[in-house]
């Protein structure tokens, strides 16, 4: 099968590939805040505007794989550590040396030095120390998880391809908007095929919603999300990447 958009009938023939439904959403948006078309018009009357969704091949597996996702996640979240605590153990504080009193004929405890970790300015038991919490985890498995992420969200119904994403203004209103018309209004996150200042900076303030390109697109955002809205072009850089890698295997 080619790793092109397919349609919706060849979607069904091959149970082992993950499509999206070609649904046609209807949504009411004011034209001036819709990118699609007039988006450079002061309209603000509210229209009915039909957003495309399409079918999309990434030949993912039949079932999803929790601890391929679970591993991606882990590595994600531990290469992000700069790993640069640290604390001093008995025999690096400052101090101490001599016995503090006599072994026997006190009553009290066996001490030496007064730095041990039960003393006040004592020594810290295991004391951390800087290390790298980096976790490596093999190409395929990086990719199972991708394709894994990327079921739970069809399966879900929390995946929206629109034909295309841009802002005439890098307005907040315009994209907080535009989310509230496709029913994006908690966590989302929107992908475009390249990196666009002007997404970036419509969305920055706007609570729960990250704005990635398809160079940046990672397992943790995508399961992280409520709404997963992503660019046609987009949606065809993430095939392209995806056949190539299986055409160099």
């Amino acid at each position: 099968m080619s790793r092109s958009l397919l349609s919706a009938e060849n979607a069904v023939d091959d149970p082992h590939r993950i499509l999206y439904v070609h649904l046609p959403v209807s949504v009411d948006i004011c034209v001036q805040e819709f990118v699609h078309h007039h988006a450079y018009q002061r309209v603000s009357r509210v229209v009915h505007v039909v957003v495309e969704m399409y079918v999309v091949h990434i030949d993912a597996p039949a079932e999803i794989n929790v601890a391929a996702m679970h591993l991606v996640v882990r590595s994600i979240l531990a290469n992000k550590r700069q790993g640069t605590q640290s604390a001093k153990t008995r025999t690096e504080v400052r101090g101490g040396g001599r016995k503090i009193y006599r072994q026997k004929g006190t009553g009290n405890a066996r001490h030496h030095g007064n730095r041990a970790p039960q003393f006040t300015h004592g020594g810290v038991v295991f004391a951390p120390k800087p290390r790298s919490y980096r976790i490596s985890v093999p190409k395929a498995i990086r990719r199972l998880a991708m394709k894994s992420a990327l079921t739970c969200k069809v399966n879900d119904e929390e995946i929206v391809v629109l034909d295309k994403i841009e802002f005439a203004q890098a307005k907040t209103k315009l994209a907080a908007q535009m989310l509230k018309a496709l029913g994006a209004e908690k966590k989302a996150l929107i992908v475009t095929a390249d990196a666009d200042q002007s997404v970036v900076r419509a969305a920055a303030n706007i609570p729960g919603v990250k704005v990635a390109h398809v160079g940046c697109l990672n397992v943790y955002d995508i399961l992280g999300c409520d709404k997963f809205i992503i660019a046609k072009d987009a949606v065809e850089r993430v095939e392209s990447i995806y056949s190539m890698q299986e055409e160099a295997e």
